[in-house]
């Protein structure tokens, strides 16, 4: 019997351990924030300096919800997942969203 109690002993007190590691790695990693530009590399923000049109790019909208429902700031308004395919070289527009509700 003592036999049978060390060899259940070692892997309890293995995976006790392990998991203990896990959970002290999980919850005390630092949070990560997006940092600035770097100097001289921050984009403008004026977007009539930036192409308008899409070149090269597929646009195929896979899925939409009318948000209308959600009050009068929302009518008109699309929630939509769509699939970008960018070619080599390709140009998608910049664009802004403060337009949106």
């Amino acid at each position: 019997m003592a036999s049978k109690t060390i060899a259940l002993q070692v892997p309890m007190k293995l995976a006790l351990t392990l998991g203990l590691l896990t959970a002290t790695a999980a919850f005390s990693v630092a949070p990560v924030f997006a940092g600035e530009c770097p100097a001289g590399q921050a984009a403008t923000t004026d977007i009539q300096e930036h192409p308008s049109k899409p070149v090269g790019v597929t646009d195929t909208v896979l899925a939409g919800i009318d948000l209308s429902s959600k009050g009068e700031a929302w009518k008109g308004n699309m929630l939509r997942l769509r699939k970008l395919v960018v070619q080599p070289g390709g140009v998608v527009p910049w664009h802004e969203h403060n337009v949106r509700p």
